[in-house]
């Protein structure tokens, strides 16, 4: 993947890259989707919240730093060369 033009031809490295961005996003979905589901209890207490928010803030965080890695943003540079080559004028 170091060279972007030949990464963008390779059809195969293209639909694993694919595969692995959409795994990634359902993951991200499920985990926003079972923390809204855990706030929605309604007998918890204050110490309860803060807890449950306290380990939101932690996880998101987690998932910030990940999102922000040089090798996700280089596969979403890959993906991008690779639409643009596919889609001229996108």
């Amino acid at each position: 993947m170091n060279d972007s033009d030949a990464a963008k031809h390779d059809k195969d490295l293209i639909q694993r890259l694919e595969s692995t961005v959409i795994y990634w996003t359902k993951q991200i979905k499920e985990l926003v989707s079972n923390q809204d589901q855990q706030a929605s209890t309604e007998s918890t207490s204050p110490l309860d919240e803060l807890k449950h928010w306290n380990d939101r803030a932690g996880n998101l965080k987690v998932l910030t730093t990940r999102l922000k890695d040089p090798k996700l943003k280089r596969i979403i540079e890959v993906l991008d060369a690779a639409q643009s080559s596919y889609l001229p004028g996108f």
